[in-house]
């Protein structure tokens, strides 16, 4: 479906994955957009449609010197609280694992990661499921580190 410029794709999500949206007026219609904190869940629960890990390292990563208009008013960076939050309300121990490790690589949380590392992945998951694994783990998140640092942050070079 195309909207202007723009794209996109309707995504069926289970019930209780449906939260974490506002409703805004664009052209006077009503549309749901989701909170800054859904949409990095979100596109981590599905790297097919967010653009990969790599995007999703990029968004939290930039994300600290970011202005987000919200629901609740203008703020600086992510409300990591609510990120950790919703993630566990995802009940995706995998997105958990994942999440944790990223926000551990950006240094985005220290004790609040904590959290996720209680709901991570009690099986080992790989940190880009498309990729096939390889030898470097994340035993505190039980990963399968399958992407180099360098290519996660390829776009700190630009």
């Amino acid at each position: 479906m195309k909207f202007g410029n723009y794209a996109y794709k309707y995504v069926r999500l289970q019930p209780h994955k449906f939260f974490g949206y506002q409703k805004i007026l664009y052209a006077d219609l009503p549309v749901l957009i989701a909170e800054p904190e859904k949409a990095v869940l979100d596109s981590l629960d599905h790297l097919e449609y967010g653009g990969g890990i790599q995007e999703v390292t990029k968004a939290l990563g930039r994300s600290r010197t970011r202005t987000f208009d919200t629901s609740e008013g203008t703020r600086e960076g992510l409300d990591i609280a609510k990120l950790i939050q919703y993630a566990k309300a995802m009940r995706n121990r995998s997105l958990s694992s994942r999440l944790g490790y990223l926000l551990t690589l950006t240094e985005q949380a220290r004790e609040e990661v904590k959290e996720l590392e209680k709901h991570g992945s009690a099986w080992p998951v790989r940190l880009d499921p498309t990729l096939p694994p390889n030898s470097k783990w994340d035993r505190r998140f039980n990963l399968n580190v399958n992407v180099s640092y360098e290519q996660l942050f390829d776009w700190r070079r630009s």
